[in-house]
């Protein structure tokens, strides 16, 4: 079968660059490849785990047991006249965040300004609900299309029951193939200083940016600050090592583990809970060798 890849390194392929390799890779562009490789899944009764950009997720050095499946179509539409103040735009799930921020200012919109630097792609996007403490993604939606292993399904907003950092998308592992996002009109600032203070905080190297969940935003509890304040900035197991530029960042030196990694994660989740008492969760996906998810 020429869509399914043997033996696909990961390593490469995610931005903190560990783990092993998977027994099986598709990249797909249509329906029916996708459903051809659910197909090929079932019949060998091998788990699945989807691969956006890599910028959200660790696999284990021992590598993944079945198949990785990566959606590169990136089709958009844009629906300007829409409203008189906001466009509906119709994206797969392929295409990535930033690309489509980019593309989107061109048309005049600047709805999507909030989640500049924020790596990923729009299926990522939104079955994690990403944001910031005054906007997150899933307020955009206006409908997902989403496989769910058998068929295809269109879903209002209500019935993705986002929450913080999460949705109903992501409890039950369904695949999200499109969506329609509702984004205000409007000329986006030259100068992006919104960027620019975000790359200013996030230190260079590989990682998966933050690494665990603020544990109340809205009320100014952030990971990182609770982490900092347990005096664990610089930090290091093996080739892992905690930020110096920002605690939530957890560092990969070039030589690191996967298990280098998920060691340091667990020494910072049980001092912050020993000293702080607050109990952190950890953002990133971490899977075992059988896709199925660590929680720390």
């Amino acid at each position: 079968m020429d869509l399914i890849r043997k033996h696909q390194p990961l390593k490469n392929l995610t931005w903190m660059k560990v783990g092993g390799s998977a027994d099986y890779y598709a990249e797909i562009k249509t329906k029916d490849e996708l459903m051809e490789a659910y197909a090929f899944a079932n019949s060998h009764k091998l788990p699945i785990i989807f691969l956006g950009q890599g910028s959200n997720m660790i696999v284990p050095d021992e590598g993944f047991r079945g198949l990785v499946l990566r959606l590169v179509s990136q089709e958009v539409n844009y629906d300007m006249e829409y409203s008189e103040d906001r466009a509906l735009v119709t994206v797969e799930a392929g295409k990535i965040l930033s690309k489509l921020i980019h593309e989107a200012r061109k048309q005049g919109l600047k709805g999507l300004d909030n989640f500049v630097g924020i790596p990923g792609v729009i299926g990522s996007a939104i079955r994690g609900n990403i944001g910031i403490p005054t906007e997150e993604f899933g307020e955009l939606i206006r409908e997902v299309e989403i496989f769910d292993g058998l068929k295809f399904h269109l879903l209002q907003p209500e019935e993705c029951e986002f929450v913080y950092r999460g949705s109903k998308i992501k409890d039950q592992y369904w695949l999200v193939w499109s969506v329609k996002l509702l984004v205000k009109k409007g000329t986006a600032p030259k100068k992006d200083e919104l960027l620019l203070e975000r790359v200013m905080k996030q230190p260079k190297g590989h990682s998966c940016g933050s690494f665990f969940k603020n544990p109340d935003p809205k009320n100014g509890l952030f990971a990182g600050k609770l982490i900092e304040e347990c005096g664990s900035k610089g930090r290091k197991v093996g080739g892992a090592f905690v930020s110096e530029k920002h605690a939530n960042f957890l560092m990969n030196d070039g030589h690191g583990t996967a298990a280098d990694v998920l060691a340091l994660a667990r020494q910072i989740k049980e001092e912050v809970f020993a000293k702080k008492g607050v109990l952190l969760e950890n953002e990133v996906l971490l899977y075992d060798q059988y896709g199925r998810l660590i929680h720390l």
